[in-house]
C-alpha cells in the first residue's frame, strides 16, 4: 500500500480510507498510516453499506492539525451511535460508556459532539473533567478538529466559576464549554430550550462518592 501511495500518489487525493485484505480477514487505515494503526472492523454495522461509508465520510473521517487524516475505529463508531439511539429514543437522563486507556475517548467525544450540533442545532454541550492536564488536554483535541467539525469561537475554556455562571446564563449559543468539575459550586440553576449536553471524562472519579452515598441511603 505505501508503494503505492508513492508511486500513484494522485490515487490517492480522494481516498477515504484503505482496506487490507488477505481474502478472509480485513483491516481498515486511513491514507499514509502506519501498519499498527490499521484495525478490524467489528461493528456489527456493516462497513461496506452505502449508508454507512457516506456516514463515515461525513462524521467520521478528521483532519488533525498537522493535516494527518484519521478514521474512527469501530469501537468509537458504536459508541457514538449507541449515544445517538439513546438520547433520541430513550427516557433516560445520562448514561455511561466504558472505555479503555488508549481507546480514543477524545477524538469519541468530539464525533459525538459534532452530530449533537448537527442534530440539535444551538444546544449547549459542556465537556468534564476532574484535573487542570486532562482538561487542557482534550480542548486541544477539539481544537485539532476546527476546521473540520468546529470553529475557534465554538470551544470556550472556563477558567472560575463565575464565568462558568456567566456562559450558561446566556440564551442557547451552541458552544462547546470546557470546565473541571469543581467548577458547579454554588452553580443555579438555568434553562436551556435548545438542549444541553454534558459529557464527563473519567467520571468514576468524580462520581462513584456521590453514587455510594445514595446506595447508602437506599440501604
Amino acid at each position: 500500500m505505501k508503494s503505492y501511495q508513492e508511486k500513484l500518489p494522485a490515487l490517492f487525493l480522494t481516498n477515504c480510507f484503505n482496506v487490507l485484505s488477505d481474502g478472509y480477514f480485513f483491516l481498515v487505515g486511513a491514507t499514509n498510516a502506519e501498519i499498527f494503526h490499521y484495525t478490524p472492523w467489528q461493528s456489527k454495522t456493516e462497513l461496506f453499506f452505502p449508508t454507512t461509508i457516506l456516514d463515515i465520510i461525513q462524521n467520521y473521517l478528521v483532519f488533525n492539525s498537522e493535516k494527518v487524516k484519521k478514521i474512527a475505529r469501530y469501537h468509537q463508531y458504536d459508541c457514538v451511535q449507541e449515544t445517538l439511539r439513546v438520547i433520541e429514543n430513550s427516557s433516560l437522563k445520562g448514561g455511561v460508556n466504558n472505555h479503555t486507556t488508549g481507546s480514543g475517548k477524545s477524538d469519541t467525544m468530539a464525533f459525538l459532539a459534532n452530530q449533537l450540533r448537527r442534530k440539535y442545532p444551538g444546544c449547549t454541550i459542556i465537556v468534564i473533567t476532574d484535573r487542570d492536564e486532562l482538561d487542557r488536554q482534550i480542548y486541544e483535541r477539539f481544537r485539532e478538529y476546527v476546521g473540520t467539525f468546529f470553529t475557534l469561537d465554538d470551544l470556550t475554556v472556563i477558567d472560575n466559576i463565575k464565568e462558568l455562571k456567566e456562559q450558561l446564563a446566556k440564551p442557547s449559543h451552541g458552544k462547546i464549554i470546557f470546565t473541571l468539575i469543581q467548577k458547579f459550586q454554588e452553580l443555579d440553576k438555568f434553562d436551556n430550550p435548545a438542549g444541553l449536553f454534558v459529557l464527563i471524562d473519567e467520571a468514576h472519579r468524580s462520581q462513584n462518592l456521590v453514587a455510594d452515598a445514595e446506595q447508602k441511603k437506599v440501604s
